[in-house]
């Protein structure tokens, strides 16, 4: 389908060309007949896919019923709701790999369930992910790097890591880190 889209492009602009080229050399030889009626046509379907043409998207024109940026909602529910009385929670040992951390000597520090909300009061990175209710429980799991964390940023050393990840259904939020990077790599330069 990409394919046909830039042949199409391709052809489009080779017609546009070409009727340009016709009605360049007609007006220098004083030719003053009408353009022929397909190669106007051509030219014309060809502007929308050459010629960006800007519009104020606010027009009514442009929406079924005007402006609806007023109903645009600030703060939104969050997807994952609260579930404070969950009494079975998500196996967290089937993401950790023993004999891999093992290999680097890293040791988990902390693996437990709280609230959002007393996760980022504990671990505050200054990122709040508003798509967690405050009182969704969650687990937190801690792991210490004493030999260094490699991200593409470099090797952080003495580094700690904080996952996090939903109690409930085992979704992982992403995680924190701590530690030292001597010798940032920046980025396009590895």
């Amino acid at each position: 389908m990409k394919h046909y889209t830039t042949i199409r492009k391709v052809l489009v602009f080779i017609v546009v060309l070409t009727a340009c080229i016709s009605v360049a050399a007609a007006t220098v030889s004083g030719w003053t007949e009408e353009v022929d009626p397909e190669i106007k046509k051509s030219m014309e379907e060809a502007e929308q896919y050459i010629m960006p043409t800007l519009v104020d998207v606010t027009d009514p024109k442009y929406t079924e019923e005007g402006d609806k940026r007023d109903l645009l909602i600030d703060d939104p529910d969050p997807i994952f709701k609260p579930n404070p009385d969950l009494d079975k929670y998500f196996d967290i040992n089937t993401v950790i790999d023993q004999e891999a951390l093992a290999a680097v000597n890293a040791v988990v520090t902390l693996k437990e369930v709280m609230k959002y909300s007393d996760y980022t009061a504990r671990f505050d990175d200054g990122e709040e992910i508003t798509a967690i209710a405050p009182e969704r429980l969650v687990w937190v799991l801690q792991v210490y790097y004493p030999k260094g964390f490699e991200t593409k940023r470099g090797v952080y050393s003495d580094a700690t890591v904080t996952g996090l990840y939903d109690a409930e259904t085992g979704f992982y939020h992403g995680f924190s880190l701590s530690g030292t990077n001597e010798n940032p790599i920046l980025p396009g330069r590895r």
